[in-house]
C-alpha cells in the first residue's frame, strides 16, 4: 500500500515526487489552497515500503492506479517531478487517464548510453551502501546546497530508511524507461512541460530541442532541478494556470 497525504479542495492533483524524495517535497508550493491534493510516496520512498515485485516504471504507475481505484478518484491531473514524471507518463497510457500530465523537471526521452551506465553504477553502489548514495546524490539536485541546507536535511530525514534495493530498483527502472516522444507529440495538448533554466539534471538545451512542438512548455528562469524550492511561486502560478 502506498503511503499518501490528502489536503485541500477542488480539482484533484495526483502529486508524484522524484528520485530520493517523498510526498513532503510538495509542501513549499501550498497547492492545497487551490486544489485537492493527493501526494504519494512512491515505491520504496518516504513511508512506502519497497516491493521487489514492482521493478519497472509501469509497475510503479500501476501501484498509483490501485490507490486511485481504492479511493474512487477518477477525475484528476497528474503532476510528476523528475522520476515522478516518468511514472506519470506511464499512467498517461491508460484509458482511465482523462486529465493532463505535467512533467516538472522531467523528460519524455530516454537516457544516453553514458547516463544508463551511471545509473547501473549507482544501483551497484546502493546495494553496498545506500545511505552513502542518498547523502551524496540528494544535495546535488539543488543549485545551491548551502542556501538550501535546511530543506536538504529535511529531505534526507524523510528518506533515511530507503533500502539499497529501493534505490537500486529506482535507478534501473529509470534506465530502462521507454521513449514517449511519439505519444506526447500525438497528444501534446494533454501534456505540460515545465523546465528549470538552470537545471543541472535535465539541460535546458535538451528540453528546447525535444519540446519544440509543445504548446504548453514553460521555463522557470530562477530554478534548477528543484523548482518547488527554488521558485515555488513561479511553479505554483503555472500549475494554477494550466490545471484549475
Amino acid at each position: 500500500m502506498l503511503a499518501y497525504e490528502e489536503y485541500g479542495s477542488g480539482k484533484t492533483l495526483v502529486l508524484l515526487h522524484g528520485f530520493l524524495e517523498s510526498k513532503e517535497m510538495w509542501k513549499p508550493l501550498k497547492l492545497g489552497a487551490f486544489f485537492h491534493c493527493l501526494a504519494i510516496d512512491l515505491n520504496g520512498h518516504g513511508a512506502t515500503k519497497y516491493s521487489p515485485e514492482y521493478p519497472r516504471l509501469k509497475d510503479y504507475a500501476q501501484q498509483v492506479w490501485q490507490l486511485l481505484e481504492q479511493k474512487g478518484i477518477r477525475d484528476f491531473h497528474v503532476v510528476g517531478h523528475s522520476m515522478g514524471g516518468y511514472v506519470a507518463l506511464e499512467m498517461s497510457l491508460d484509458e482511465r487517464m482523462k486529465g493532463k500530465t505535467v512533467l516538472v523537471h522531467s523528460n519524455f526521452w530516454t537516457d544516453t548510453d553514458s547516463k544508463k551506465k551511471d545509473r547501473i553504477r549507482m544501483a551497484q553502489l546502493a546495494m553496498k551502501n545506500s545511505s552513502l548514495v542518498i547523502r551524496e546524490t540528494f544535495p546535488g539536485l539543488f543549485l545551491n546546497a548551502e542556501a538550501n541546507k535546511e530543506c536538504i536535511q529535511f529531505g534526507l530525514k524523510h528518506n533515511s530508511n530507503m533500502t539499497g534495493e529501493a534505490v537500486a530498483g529506482a535507478c534501473l527502472a529509470m534506465k530502462d524507461r521507454q521513449c514517449f516522444r511519439d505519444v506526447v507529440a500525438d497528444n501534446e495538448k494533454d501534456y505540460v512541460f515545465i523546465q528549470g533554466a538552470l537545471d543541472p539534471i535535465v539541460a535546458l538545451r535538451d528540453g528546447l530541442e525535444n519540446c519544440f512542438f509543445m504548446t504548453h512548455f514553460y521555463i522557470l528562469e530562477k530554478a534548477g532541478h528543484m523548482g518547488h524550492v527554488e521558485d515555488p511561486e513561479g511553479l505554483t502560478a503555472i500549475l494554477c494556470t494550466q490545471l484549475k
